[in-house]
């Protein structure tokens, strides 16, 4: 697979407050989901099977990762990626993110709810929206797309599904650590046999004081992959 990204960069439109669009120039994407950028790691219950991936077609298009589940009751997974990462004490201060991915809810035998929102870790500790920040991907309904509500730092807890008091909020100011990003994917309650695929993952910032003064052109950061 190859990509031809075509960029442009005008950046002042934004301190004017153009609403974020999935177009805009993100923090990091992946569409190939290659395994060795990806961790996977149960944060609650004890499936009997659990199995994540790249698989080479039927994304959205192309590559794409996937979970498959047996369990036999509610589980919780964090997937985080080495390879979209923001460090704000060197790149800038975060104010809000935006997230955007496309989801498909494979299979599952019997149906059981699914949980798909965005994640990330700073100093070890994984943060999870305080509220449901996306859509679940419906059964059997395909590729679907699903965009985050914007999300600040006090959108983000480190809950108790994954190990977590609910009392910590990561730093998103120049002070802060750097950040790593990811998705959370459950299932249940009940006894399962699920699958599951994520493709085209996105965040992207509002930016804050040193995209502003980055240039003094006027406009907007688009990016457009064209997938081959």
């Amino acid at each position: 697979m190859t990509r031809n990204v075509r960029l442009t960069v005008v950046l002042a439109a934004v301190a004017l407050g153009v609403a974020w669009d999935s177009s805009a120039l993100p923090i990091g994407q992946d569409e190939a989901f290659n395994n060795t950028d990806w961790t996977s790691v149960v944060t609650l219950g004890s499936p009997s099977s659990f199995v994540n991936g790249q698989v080479a077609a039927g994304g959205n298009p192309g590559a794409y990762r996937q979970t498959d589940v047996t369990a036999g009751s509610t589980i919780n997974s964090t997937h985080i990626s080495s390879a979209i990462t923001w460090d704000p004490s060197t790149q800038g201060a975060l104010t809000i993110l935006h997230f955007s991915f496309d989801g498909n809810y494979l299979s599952a035998s019997p149906a059981v709810p699914i949980d798909l929102e965005p994640i990330l870790r700073q100093g070890g500790v994984i943060f999870a929206p305080n509220f449901d920040a996306t859509p679940p991907p419906s059964l059997g309904g395909g590729w679907q797309n699903l965009q985050s509500s914007p999300l600040g730092q006090a959108n983000f807890i480190d809950s108790s599904s994954f190990g977590g008091t609910g009392t910590l909020q990561p730093d998103f100011s120049a002070t802060g650590g750097l950040i790593e990003f990811g998705y959370a994917l459950g299932f249940g309650p009940g006894s399962f046999t699920t699958s599951a695929g994520i493709d085209n993952y996105l965040v992207a910032p509002e930016p804050t004081t040193i995209w502003l003064l980055a240039s003094g052109l006027v406009g907007l950061a688009f990016w457009r992959p064209q997938r081959t």
